[in-house]
């Protein structure tokens, strides 16, 4: 239920991303940075995932990364994505899970195609760490294993003073 959860948002991510550039693009084609950027930003911290766009080449353009053209500490700052990773495959099905060769580990990733006038110039990818979910789950656990335990240890208790004071009479 969490990871698809969760694959959903980043589908929603993308999704609401797309529609924004899409009705803010002039029509020259131009779209303002700044107010892009602000985009990227928040619904990459609302959904804790990572945002972002590629140009047609797979070149990343923009990223969710608060510093982003900042310094040298942003993972997207001057990466090209395989070409592969732009194909068609989230017509296909909605995510997958890979490291597009950027992450360490496999992600959540969706992408949805950026489009202007019928002509596909991008992509929007938004990805998730496994780990997030995987965490979640193991806390859950660890939970539900403590919360069991209690009533066990209250129950062996309750049943060793009733089989004691049956077994009494009988000494």
């Amino acid at each position: 239920y969490l990871s698809k959860d969760r694959q959903e948002t980043l589908v929603k991510v993308c999704d609401e991303i797309c529609e924004y550039i899409e009705t803010t693009v002039s029509k020259d084609g131009r779209i303002n940075k700044n107010a892009i950027t602000q985009v990227f930003n928040s619904t990459g911290d609302i959904a804790d995932a990572d945002v972002f766009a590629t140009d047609s080449e797979g070149n990343i353009i923009i990223c969710s990364c608060e510093n982003e053209g900042k310094n040298e500490s942003c993972i997207h700052l001057g990466v090209k994505i395989d070409k592969k990773h732009l194909g068609e495959w989230y017509n296909a099905r909605q995510f997958k899970l890979d490291t597009l060769g950027l992450y360490d580990k496999p992600s959540y990733v969706t992408a949805r195609p950026l489009v202007h006038n019928e002509e596909k110039y991008g992509t929007v990818f938004a990805v998730a760490p496994v780990l997030v979910v995987h965490k979640l789950l193991s806390a859950v656990t660890k939970i539900f294993l403590v919360s069991s335990i209690v009533p066990l240890v209250i129950m062996f208790i309750a049943i060793y003073i009733m089989t004691y004071r049956l077994t009494k009479p009988l000494k």
